[in-house]
């Protein structure tokens, strides 16, 4: 077995809140995922005067999430509006990036 194949075979130990994930909303529904900030020096990455902005990646499971998001589409996370700025299927996941204005 490659480790490719045995990373996508242990998704559910990813996605497990005892491990790694935890719980979000996206679009009204919860979903376990692990999600990275994207910040520079633990800072948002500066945007103009007096906004600010949000960089996430999003590691999901394409199955509970039932659809496959493309670039450019508007989702609700955790409350806030994010733009989706890529989509990639990653060793049995989709890998999503977001970003909003704050």
């Amino acid at each position: 077995m490659r480790l490719k194949d045995a990373m996508t075979a242990d998704v559910r130990t990813f996605l497990n809140p005892d491990e790694f994930s935890t719980d979000h909303e996206w679009e009204g529904r919860t979903i376990s995922m692990v999600v990275q900030d994207d910040i520079e020096n633990g800072s948002p990455l500066p945007y103009a005067e007096g906004v600010s902005l949000y960089r996430k990646i999003c590691h999901i499971d394409a199955v509970e999430l039932t659809y496959i998001p493309r670039r450019g589409d508007i989702v609700n996370f955790d409350g806030v509006e994010h733009v989706i700025t890529s989509c990639e299927p990653a060793e049995g996941l989709l890998k999503i990036a977001i970003e909003a204005n704050v």
